[in-house]
């Protein structure tokens, strides 16, 4: 067994997450205690951060994958959503991109920007307009 002194107590150096008070200053062996769980706890959180961040990148490109097709509103008006990056409604033909959770397509000379969603099992697609009069529509899968 290998002992690591300091501020007189002696405590397994290794591994980190076994401790063994073998003696000496019982406040000063707790210190050490509380510092090795707050380092993995500082751990915990960054490799938390890490896989929560892929995830959700993992999830923007699988909503921008998953919504080319042909989607209808609850009026039975088709938007197309063509792999080359158009958008079709009616005889109108806009450019668009998916980037993050949101929408962004041209209409005239401006943006027009949604926040989008899709359920579960990629049968409805929800837009919601940012800015101007928050138009909503849910778009169902076709």
């Amino acid at each position: 067994m290998r002992l690591w002194r300091c501020r007189h107590y002696y405590v397994n150096k290794f591994p980190l997450w076994k401790f063994k008070y073998v003696g000496g200053d019982i406040k000063a062996a707790k210190e050490a205690f509380m510092k090795r769980v707050l380092v993995l706890f500082i751990v915990g959180v960054v490799l938390f951060g890490a896989f929560s961040a892929q995830n959700a990148n993992a999830q923007s490109a699988n909503i921008a994958q998953r919504i080319i097709g042909t989607w209808a509103t609850e009026n039975g008006n088709p938007w197309v959503f063509n792999a080359n990056g158009t958008l079709t409604q009616g005889s109108n033909e806009f450019k668009f991109a998916v980037t993050d959770t949101q929408l962004v397509y041209t209409r005239g000379l401006g943006l027009v920007i949604f926040n989008i969603s899709m359920s579960a099992d990629g049968q409805t697609l929800i837009l919601v307009q940012v800015g101007g009069n928050n138009q909503q529509y849910w778009l169902t899968k076709r």
